[in-house]
C-alpha cells in the first residue's frame, strides 16, 4: 500500500522548479510554418527573472549561432519581431506552438510542466522546455535553379543520347 502523501507535499512535487533548462532551436523560415532542422543551443534560466531575461538569453544564443561558420553561409538574421515560441506538448506540430510573452510566460511554462509524467519531473530527469526562434536568410537563392520537370528530363536524355552517339562515331 502506498503511503499517504499530503496535498501540500503533492503540490511541492508538482510545482515548477525555479531554475529550468530549455533547448532553443533557431530555425530559418516563417513562424509556425513548415521550417525544419535548425541549430540547437542549451539555456538555463531562472523563472523569477521573467520573460525579458529569458528572451535576452535566447538572443545571445542566436548571436552565437549566427557567428558559426555553418550559419554564416545562410546569412541568417532576425525577423522584425524576433518572437520566441514554446512547444506546449510533446506531440504539438509547429502550428500549435505558443507565442511567449511577458504576460503568459509563467502560465505557459506551468501548463507544459503539468503535462509531464511524474518521472519526467524528477531533478535527475533530462527534460528541457523546447523554445523556438525563427529567423530569415538574407542569402540570395541560386540564379539558375530549375526543377527537374518531365520535359527537362526528356530533353537531357535526348542530349545525352546524341552525345553518346557522337562518341561512338569518333
Amino acid at each position: 500500500m502506498e503511503p499517504h502523501i499530503s496535498p501540500a507535499a503533492q503540490d511541492d512535487r508538482n510545482a515548477l522548479p525555479r531554475v529550468l533548462d530549455a533547448t532553443l532551436v533557431v530555425r530559418v523560415g516563417e513562424p509556425l510554418g513548415r521550417s525544419r532542422g535548425g541549430w540547437r543551443k542549451e539555456i538555463t534560466f531562472d523563472l523569477e527573472e521573467g520573460y525579458a531575461v529569458f528572451r535576452e538569453k535566447c538572443l545571445v544564443k542566436f548571436a552565437e549561432v549566427a557567428a558559426s561558420p555553418e550559419a554564416a553561409k545562410k546569412r541568417i538574421e532576425l525577423h522584425d519581431n524576433s518572437d520566441i515560441y514554446l512547444k506546449r506538448a510533446n506531440n504539438d506540430g509547429q502550428s500549435k506552438y505558443g507565442l511567449l510573452t511577458e504576460d503568459n510566460f509563467r502560465s505557459t511554462l506551468e501548463h507544459r510542466w503539468r503535462l509531464l509524467q511524474p518521472e519526467e519531473r524528477l531533478v535527475l530527469s533530462a527534460f528541457r522546455f523546447q523554445a523556438f526562434l525563427y529567423v530569415r536568410s538574407s542569402a540570395q537563392p541560386p540564379a539558375q535553379f530549375h526543377r527537374a520537370t518531365a520535359a527537362r528530363i526528356k530533353r537531357a536524355r535526348v542530349q545525352r543520347m546524341a552525345h553518346e552517339a557522337r562518341l561512338r562515331t569518333q
